[in-house]
């Protein structure tokens, strides 16, 4: 089929898909492509990190906001 991407396997027609790897496998990787997946999120352990995000937790206000990023670029 000559498809090494993503991005080429969501041009491939679905009946051209079918045809070379059957109706599931085809049907599935051409919803895969379109990124269309409804199987389950499973978690497969606990985090591996947390972190808390405190840049501007010095900040009073939206205006100490825009005052610290403009100072940061």
């Amino acid at each position: 089929m000559g498809v090494a991407t993503v991005a080429q396997l969501r041009g491939v027609p679905r009946t051209a898909l079918c045809s070379a790897l059957g109706a599931r496998i085809g049907s599935h990787l051409a919803e895969l492509a379109l990124g269309r997946d409804d199987s389950p999120v499973v978690p497969k352990g606990p985090p591996k990190s947390v972190t808390v995000e405190d840049s501007f937790k010095g900040c009073a206000g939206w205006a100490a906001v825009k005052m610290q990023w403009t100072d940061a670029s």
